[in-house]
């Protein structure tokens, strides 16, 4: 498979304290991989820089081979339509006074694509996500929080990405909305060949939807492998831990 993604050597510090301390993985195209820890391992903030929302202390992260560490401007736009992010709670998403439909055209609007075919890919993707046409016109406050993240996907896929980060984004759904969403991805990702990277707490929601799984702890990565044997057979107290705490074992 070829590698679509590489981090190398990745560090982050918030006053003077690691975040982020030496992280380094690969994902390869259609692949989809579970980065799972407690609050504070740093996952999300793996997601930020990736996404280049943050800046890296250091390290280095290549996007199909081109590093993307310190991309600004124009480029840092072209990174958006190649990396796309879905957030943990979406109605902070959304801007609140803009209709879902004026947010899922915005992305495609800054790629210079024509009104008239961004607003027929966004009824393409409202259609993709199981949403009515109608609720282009609602406001994000209008839905519930699994249309929001509905939404919020179609937005995120407008651009036609190669990568999806999802943090956390099904941790504040019932479980049967959740299972619904991860139905959903799964379609969506075998339909257009997409790349996800899953940011979870929950190990056992991951091991159902990811190939392969990272383990991180305060800021680094403890453990990765595919998830049946990663579960069956852990080697750190750590993944032991939040395998007893997942599947109460």
């Amino acid at each position: 498979m070829n590698t679509i993604l590489e981090v190398k050597c990745l560090e982050k510090s918030y006053h003077q304290k690691k975040a982020v301390n030496q992280v380094s993985f690969q994902v390869s195209k259609g692949e989809i991989v579970g980065i799972v820890g407690e609050s504070g391992s740093g996952k999300s903030t793996i997601a930020r820089m990736i996404c280049r929302l943050e800046d890296a202390d250091q390290g280095n992260i290549y996007l199909n081979g081109e590093n993307i560490t310190k991309v600004i401007h124009k480029q840092q736009r072209e990174i958006y339509k190649h990396i796309q992010m879905v957030f943990q709670n979406p109605k902070e998403s959304f801007h609140p006074k803009r209709k879902l439909g004026t947010s899922i055209l915005e992305g495609m609007r800054n790629q210079k694509i024509s009104k008239k075919s961004a607003e027929t890919r966004m009824y393409e993707l409202l259609k993709a996500c199981e949403l009515p046409l109608e609720y282009a016109v609602r406001y994000p406050h209008e839905v519930s929080i699994g249309e929001c993240q509905r939404a919020a996907i179609a937005r995120a896929l407008a651009t036609k990405p190669s990568i999806v980060i999802f943090d956390e984004a099904t941790s504040s759904l019932d479980v049967t909305i959740q299972k619904q969403m991860l139905d959903l991805l799964h379609h969506l990702q075998k339909q257009d060949d997409l790349t996800y990277i899953f940011i979870s707490h929950d190990l056992a929601l991951v091991q159902q939807f990811c190939h392969r799984i990272i383990i991180m702890k305060e800021g680094r990565i403890v453990e990765e492998g595919l998830p049946d044997k990663l579960i069956n057979n852990p080697t750190t107290t750590y993944t032991k831990e939040l395998i007893e705490a997942a599947f109460c074992w």
